[in-house]
């Protein structure tokens, strides 16, 4: 079995006995805008070996600098090794750091996790029974209502108040109704006392029939203040089932209104500054329609801005950011995502700003109902989405704000720097090859190296073009189509808009939206651990969005038995083909948003995705219908496992396996299972989930029970499933595999798109097994898929040392058109197995 082997992490043990601020581990700080970040405040995951225990970060620090010097910073818990993060009696996994950072435009900085002890912050908070009060400096204070919602009560900065009346939420359903929020909790969270460097204000509640969760994020020094509002519906979807009602709610506005001290106003942009008049309203609105290319979705946004009615700006794509100011000081804000999420509004009136969230001008989905397209002709529209919006039972939706509290008027280019900072907040990471060394990940992971390896080259390809469209290789008449450009595009063949608010974030496909079809957050996370490029962070953070939000049924009615499962990847309007299943639920990717950002929300996500794999263990599996049923589940558990140390989790994991295993023996105990239910078949891509689900179990758990089970399938792959090469290196029949097989007709239908399947379970099994054997068949199927993983399987004779017969690394692909959620997908969720075994073989681990 592979042991992790972490000498040269020693330097973590021998921290407690370091000198004084002692530089352990360097954290690399980017800045992706050309605007200088000050002490603005970034948050790192470091993750500690199991071999080395360590309970307590105290001792630790973050310095900066030649000097070392420490800065301020607060830690926080987030995963402990086979424990729950709360339980100190487990050492540390996942321990999250909070800093302040000033970064040059355009530029990355290093700061060290170092011995020396930890330095807070000045920030310190008092609460009552009505309000909490956030100082974050001596003179600036936030005051958040407990009894009510408002965005703010009152802001003081340096002394001079810039908000003295509270805020409020400005909703109306469809039925006229304009009910007032009703907060049920209002708690600090991670909060330390007067040396707090930053802490968070979390309010739950209802506002009608549906539920919110609102955080605000304070920062030591800051006068900005970061917010997420989160809309909420825990009714059941009900879109599935006749007995149970369906729980669309139909909004007709819902809008954050802050009203800002002073009379006469300026109002500034980033484009323009305007004087507004009491009774004057400025309004701007973002809006989208049928594109004029169909196939450069960019042509179908506008946006206007108006003063009392009169045209001041127009446009394509608005950045989101507006301030409101009088001489004595005002209020910036900025709506992450502002046009990605059409439609949208920001609107002055009267000394108050409005955050359109849902504007009172749009309307939709266009919903048709289950199983239905946008072609559909014999099922209507929604009649009550077409005048408001149809925000379905077990739907959450989140906007991230920006509020910037300042003295005196500011400037049109500090309106445009505060957008910039909102949409490209700053990230930090640590080194791949530590991340790789402390095991944490849970499963085989290799970081990004500088190397001559055609292979390791082409994978890396993938995961830049994910956030860099000049990644991709250029496709005649196309050009370079990364993942970004793929989206504007509207799918391969163009017709969808990946923007709007709900669904931005997902990926197009043939049958409509794929539901991230593969974790498609996990594979942008792990470009972002492998390599730290920027644009892996940036993408991240809206699959992460989307899975966790609007990707997932959150419905709380006990009756939906589907409920907290991921929606299904077929469907135009996000699942609507059909309900949740748990052979096609993907958790990885969404814990590690949880253990990379620290997101609350993506943990409780989390906790109510496995919860969902619970009440359909693996353990029921009744053998039919492909293994993969039972495979996704236990990969499920195993990753629940090792990010949230639940033991029921692996627990669960086990007895999936060995229902597994039961079946696999009854059948002669030859390595796979066939599906009586559909001609007596396998399908080794299935199975393949299973051995991996095994094999990561096996390494979580280090026991050897099913280690014979690993064998047979592994041995069934060499024996039956494979299809091995034929004929010179100049005219090969490159191998492949059988999508099926049968003990009476042997292999049908030969694939290349599941060599990505064979390079994993071979990864897997030279690690479990100690094998170089099995080392060279992943070797083998790994050079393959990723020189030729576009190759059509009638190909039978190709030079494959020619680097010109190489499928293009692209989102616009040759073979598998417009099913590029699942192909990419299926590259990059097993492509990475194969670096980090050759790594651990050839002594460079």
């Amino acid at each position: 079995m592979l042991i992790r082997r972490l000498a040269s992490l020693v330097l973590l043990a021998c921290a407690l006995f370091a000198q004084s601020r002692t530089p352990l581990l360097p954290i690399k700080v980017k800045n992706p805008t050309d605007v200088a970040r000050v002490n603005e405040i970034v948050s790192v995951s470091v993750p500690f070996p199991d071999e080395i225990p360590i309970f307590d970060v105290t001792p630790l620090c973050i310095t900066q600098g030649t000097e070392n010097a420490p800065v301020a910073h607060q830690s926080k818990v987030l995963a402990r090794w086979r424990g729950d993060r709360a339980d100190t009696t487990k050492h540390l996994k996942w321990v999250q750091f909070s800093f302040p950072a000033t970064i040059p435009a355009n530029g990355e900085v290093t700061y060290h996790l170092s011995h020396g002890g930890s330095i807070g912050g000045q920030l310190y908070a008092q609460q009552d029974v009505n309000e909490i009060r956030v100082f974050t400096n001596g003179n600036t204070c936030f005051k958040i209502p407990r009894l009510t919602f408002a965005p703010f009560k009152e802001a003081t900065v340096n002394g001079v108040a810039v908000v003295n009346q509270p805020g409020f939420l400005d909703v109306r359903y469809l039925n006229g109704s304009t009910p007032t929020a009703f907060p049920t909790s209002t708690v600090l969270e991670d909060y330390k006392g007067y040396n707090t460097y930053r802490t968070t204000v979390v309010q739950k509640g209802w506002v009608g029939p549906l539920a919110y969760t609102c955080r605000w994020y304070f920062t030591s020094g800051s006068s900005d203040v970061e917010m997420d509002f989160r809309l909420e519906n825990p009714a059941a979807y009900g879109c599935f089932s006749t007995t149970i009602a369906d729980g669309q709610q139909y909004i007709d506005k819902l809008a954050i209104v802050q009203p800002v001290v002073g009379s006469t106003f300026r109002v500034t942009t980033p484009s323009s500054a305007l004087m507004v008049t009491p009774g004057q309203t400025w309004d701007l609105r973002q809006q989208f329609t049928t594109p004029t290319i169909a196939t450069d979705v960019s042509t179908g946004f506008s946006f206007t801005e108006t003063l009392a009615g009169n045209p001041v700006n127009a446009g394509r794509q608005h950045v989101g950011a507006v301030d409101l100011s009088t001489s004595t000081g005002g209020l910036t804000v900025a709506v992450d995502r502002f046009w990605q999420n059409h439609p949208k509004s920001l609107k002055i009136l009267n000394g108050s700003i409005e955050m359109g969230l849902w504007p009172d001008f749009g309307f939709g989905p266009e919903y048709r109902g289950v199983y239905a397209t946008p072609t559909t002709t014999n099922i209507p529209v929604d009649p009550n989405a077409l005048n408001a919006y149809r925000f379905e039972g077990g739907r959450w939706k989140t906007h991230r704000v920006m509020w910037s509290f300042h003295n005196g008027f500011v400037p049109t280019g500090t309106v445009s720097a505060t957008a910039k900072r909102t949409a490209s907040p700053l990230a930090a990471v640590v080194p791949g090859w530590y991340v790789r060394r402390t095991g944490a990940l849970g499963a085989l992971f290799r970081e990004r190296t500088v190397t001559t390896d055609i292979g390791a080259n082409r994978l890396d390809q993938f995961y830049k073009m994910i956030g860099d469209d000049t990644a991709a290789d250029d496709v005649p008449n196309y050009g370079k189509i990364g993942l970004r450009g793929f989206l504007n595009r509207g799918g391969a063949f163009g017709g969808h808009d990946p923007y709007g608010w709900d669904n931005f974030g997902d990926i197009p496909w043939a049958d409509g939206y794929s539901s991230q079809h593969y974790d498609w957050a996990g594979i942008a996370w792990n470009g972002w651990l492998r390599s730290g490029d920027y644009g892996n962070y940036d993408v991240a953070r809206d699959l992460q969005q989307y899975r966790r939000d609007y990707g997932q049924m959150h419905s709380t009615n006990t009756a939906e038995p589907y409920r907290g499962g991921q929606f299904y990847e077929k469907g135009w309007w996000h699942g609507n083909y059909s309900f949740p299943k748990t052979s096609h639920n993907w958790l990885e990717g969404l814990l590690l948003g949880y253990i990379l950002t620290g997101d609350e929300a993506s943990r409780d996500a989390a906790i109510e995705n496995v919860n969902f794999v619970l009440r359909n263990p693996p353990s029921t599996w009744d053998g039919l219908f492909g293994s993969r049923l039972a495979g996704w589940s236990v990969d499920n558990l195993v990753a629940a496992y090792n990010f949230l140390g639940n033991p029921q989790y692996l627990l669960a994991a086990e007895a999936g396996i060995a229902r597994y295993e039961s079946f696999e023996i009854a059948q002669g105990g030859l390595g796979y299972v066939l599906n009586t239910a559909d001609g007596n078949t396998a399908k080794p891509w299935m199975d393949a989930t299973m051995f991996i689900g095994a094999a990561k179990y096996t390494m979580a758990s280090h026991s050897t029970r099913f280690l014979p089970l690993l064998e047979r399938m592994r041995d069934a792959w060499k024996t039956t499933f494979c299809i091995a090469p034929s004929g010179p290196w100049s005219a090969m029949d490159i191998p492949k595999v059988w999508y099926q097989w049968s003990p009476t007709t042997g292999g049908m239908e030969k694939s290349v798109l599941f060599n990505w399947w064979a390079t994993a379970v071979f990864s897997y099994s030279a690690a479990i097994f100690n094998s170089t054997d099995d080392l060279a068949w992943a070797e083998m199927y790994y050079e393959t898929s990723v020189r030729f993983w576009q190759v059509g399987t009638s190909v039978t004779s190709l030079n494959v040392q020619d680097p010109g017969n190489y499928s293009r690394i692209t989102m616009k692909m040759s073979s598998y058109a417009d099913t590029e959620s699942k192909a990419i997908g299926t590259a990059l969720i097993w492509g990475q197995a194969f670096p980090a075994v050759k790594a651990w073989f050839s002594g460079q681990w």
